[in-house]
């Protein structure tokens, strides 16, 4: 058989191997393009290839300098990681010295042993004593890239126990020696965990507790300004699991206290969709939630599932100026579905967060072990995607996201999992989402009413159906009388109170929930996430993101409670709110509310006693600290302001002459709070004296500011 290369107007004949060759042993130095091909060419034939010299790949070298890995194999590179080989040109008697780093050829070298030897079993022989020889090496990185490869092929499918066997002579003996070098104890640790199963399906489940993956499947990150690639790519992926919890975690997002509010969240990721957009000017990605992403954090808190629902179901039936925003929904990344859906779009890169940085001790909405598990499953996901889907992988850990400014993280990972294994990993995540049974009847009576009495607002719908549910599968009907009329006023007051209106104070008297109390309305939550996920309705979606606030309920149940409250409802309030009652079989009167909030209190599932104390501490926070308001002579202003200026109340805030505020002066044509640059540099530092006007209209004038 002949093996030749064309390229460059020439034909180069390399070898010619005759019809025996099953004794014939080759060895290839350089394994570049021409050396890639007399390597398949002896693979088809049957001819063994003992030895490769892969020392010429500078740049992959080079590159590897670079790289910052989560393993502790990746430290920074010393002097005797550098090998040095002398190299013999033909053209030239002198030599050139060629530097390459041994560690990452080493890695390379026992990654392609490792396949070959899974399809050639004359290979076999060579892997195993490559990673002897790697164990005995006398510099440690050599060692630690020795032991990785052994975690890694551990923790495959093995099904030969031989070859497991010869595994375990290449480790060295003295591994639970107390002496031994403490850079090798992690990755001794995770072997003799993976060798202490019986079986692959036991060490697939042991995997998702594992705390030191990035042992078995490491990779390095690399901070770059990637705004190019999101400004001209023609599609990219974003994972709305991770964007939406990386938001509820954030400093200045509180989902914790008072069961959370929807709005604010869903505000926050729609002003980081708009400036993703405003890179392209067109909507280039789509959005892609993950089911069993979900399934690992649903039972954490209510408030993040229902959350969840909102942002889907918002961003999938309200259009803005960018245009409806694509959003898929898929059970898993494994799914058919989800790889036709690849095939058809090509990704460019998948734009995600991996919850490592997330404080898993003290994280305020998951538990340690959600966040252990949601950080393993997206490490797999990112594996996955980079290996299978063949994208790039972009975090928005520590982002820079502007206008102008795209800056993140990209990851690479240096082995690939093994499909089989992710399968079976995916397949132990449990799916027991909630189902809801849909009575066309009452849905068709409930939209009906909410056409007549709110302008179509899904919310009342929503709320409707999840009290309905709420009353037939609660076992404690006596606190769910007294919930479902504060439910119906809530929704009642999302209706018809405006954003501004619903200005409340920041720190109000803080209220006591009981547990039973906190897990009803839990489940109440739970119950309006499963409408959002199941109705298909006519009604107006438009502020669905609207749908609780938890701050509101808890403001409404303080000043209900109140004895000196002279809180009063508006009529068309009280007409949704009795009418929604009267369809519920709820009876109604007009002290219904305070009653309700009396009763809760005999019962202890409601809490004010700090009300008193707190409510005074706070007023003298206010009077303490006054704003200060400069007075302005103006009859129409202070015709405004007498109601404000004869009541009796104590004022918040404090009349000052203007003399006595030291008010900037602005001096120039611009200032900072108008400035606008307009024209060219030269026009916007002269003056707009006559003279300059004069000159400026000659069109001699104009080519010298051209050549200029």
């Amino acid at each position: 058989m002949g093996l030749s290369w064309y390229g460059g107007g020439y034909t180069v004949h390399l070898a010619l191997f005759p019809h025996d060759s099953s004794d014939i042993k080759v060895g290839i130095n350089r394994f570049g393009h021409i050396g890639r091909l007399v390597f398949r060419c002896a693979l088809e034939e049957g001819i063994q290839v003992v030895a490769v010299n892969d020392s010429g790949q500078k740049s992959e070298s080079n590159d590897s300098e670079e790289e910052s890995s989560t393993s502790s194999s990746d430290d920074d590179e010393k002097v005797e990681d550098k090998k040095t080989f002398p190299r013999v040109h033909s053209l030239h008697s002198k030599e050139s010295t060629e530097y390459f780093d041994a560690v990452h050829q080493c890695r390379r070298l026992l990654q392609l042993l490792r396949c070959c030897q899974q399809h050639y079993h004359h290979f076999v022989n060579l892997y195993f004593q490559s990673l002897d020889q790697c164990i005995k090496h006398e510099n440690e990185k050599i060692v630690i890239v020795a032991l990785q490869q052994i975690a890694s092929h551990l923790s495959e499918n093995i099904d030969d126990n031989n070859e497991r066997k010869r595994l375990i002579h290449c480790l060295p003996s003295n591994m639970s020696d107390p002496t031994i070098n403490p850079l090798y104890q992690p990755f001794f640790d995770t072997i003799q965990l993976l060798l202490s199963r019986n079986n692959t399906e036991q060490a697939m489940i042991s995997l998702i507790s594992l705390n030191d993956i990035d042992i078995l499947y490491p990779y390095r990150a690399r901070f770059l300004d990637v705004r190019r690639e999101f400004r001209d790519s023609t599609h990219y992926f974003i994972d709305g699991d991770s964007l939406l919890l990386s938001i509820a975690h954030h400093t200045n997002v509180d989902l914790k206290s008072y069961y959370g509010n929807t709005l604010h969240v869903i505000f926050i990721i729609e002003r980081i969709l708009l400036t993703l957009f405003n890179q392209s000017h067109q909507c280039n990605y789509t959005l892609l939630f993950f089911d069993c992403h979900y399934e690992l954090y649903r039972q954490e808190t209510s408030i993040l599932g229902l959350l969840r629902s909102c942002l889907i179901v918002h961003l999938s039936k309200n259009a803005d100026k960018c245009g409806i925003t694509k959003v898929q929904q898929f059970s898993s990344w494994l799914d058919d579905k989800y790889s036709e859906f690849v095939r058809d779009e090509k990704p460019l890169f998948i734009f995600y967060h991996d919850m490592s940085n997330f404080d898993m001790e003290n994280g305020s909405l998951l538990s340690e072990n959600a966040l252990k598990q949601l950080t393993i499953i997206y490490c797999l996901f990112g594996n996955y995607h980079q290996n299978i889907i063949k994208c790039h992988l972009y975090l928005m850990n520590k982002l820079i996201l502007t206008e102008t400014t795209v800056q993140c993280f990209e990851i690479q990972f240096k082995r690939q999992f093994p499909t089989s294994s992710l399968k079976k990993i995916i397949e132990l995540v449990p799916n027991q989402l909630i189902t809801i049974t849909k009575n066309q009847k009452d849905q068709n009576e409930y939209e009906k009413f909410c056409q007549d009495i709110c302008q179509d607002d899904i919310r009342l719908f929503l709320y409707l159906k999840a009290i309905a549910k709420f009353i037939n599968n609660t076992k404690d009907q006596e606190l769910v009388q007294l919930l479902c009329p504060l439910f119906i006023l809530h929704v009642a007051l999302l209706i018809r109170l405006s954003l501004l209106d619903r200005h409340l104070p920041s720190s109000f008297p803080s209220i006591i929930f009981s547990p039973m109390l906190s897990q009803m309305i839990a489940q109440f939550q739970q119950y309006l996430s499963s409408n959002l996920s199941s109705q298909v309705s006519s009604l107006s979606w438009s502020k669905v993101a609207d749908l609780f606030d938890g701050h509101l309920f808890a403001f409404t149940l303080y000043r209900l409670s109140s004895s000196s409250s002279n809180i009063r409802f508006d009529s068309k309030t009280y007409e949704i709110v009795r009418e929604s009652l009267s369809i519920l079989n709820i009876p109604f009167s007009d002290d219904l509310f305070q009653n309700v909030v009396n009763q809760m209190i005999q019962l202890n599932v409601v809490d004010f006693s700090r009300s008193t104390f707190e409510q005074s501490s706070i007023i003298v926070k206010r009077i303490e600290t006054h704003r200060k308001i400069t007075k302005i002579s103006n009859r129409f202003i202070n015709t405004l302001l007498q109601p404000i200026l004869s009541s009796n109340n104590t004022s918040t805030f404090e009349w000052v002459t203007p003399n006595d505020i030291p008010a900037t002066r602005y001096e120039g044509r611009h200032h900072w709070h108008v400035y606008k640059e307009v024209g060219d540099e030269v026009s916007r530092i002269r003056g707009d004296d006559e003279q300059y006007i004069q000159r400026k209209k000659n069109p001699r004038f104009r080519g010298q500011q051209k050549q200029q």
